[in-house]
């Protein structure tokens, strides 16, 4: 799904066992991992993101960013080959 309003994120969904849980039951977490805004856009200038449209959300304003407390930025380090 592509939401505009929305800020771009991975998400991530951990999931736990029956023999992770004393009492037998499966458990399932969702998070997402942010990009810093500058990146962001970036990666909205390239393909296939470049055809569905910018988000016009920055992470200041996203709720989910911000009930993380900034804790689910990811910064990314360039290197020589990519």
């Amino acid at each position: 799904m592509w939401r505009t309003t929305r800020r771009g994120a991975i998400y991530r969904v951990p999931r736990s066992g029956p023999t992770c849980s004393t009492s037998g039951k499966t458990y399932e977490f969702t998070s997402q991992f942010f990009f810093d805004d500058a990146l962001a856009k970036q990666i909205y200038t390239v393909a296939p993101y470049s055809t569905k449209g910018e988000s016009t959300l920055k992470n200041a304003s996203d709720s989910i960013y911000k009930q993380s407390g900034g804790q689910t930025l990811v910064t990314l380090t360039k290197t020589a080959d990519g």
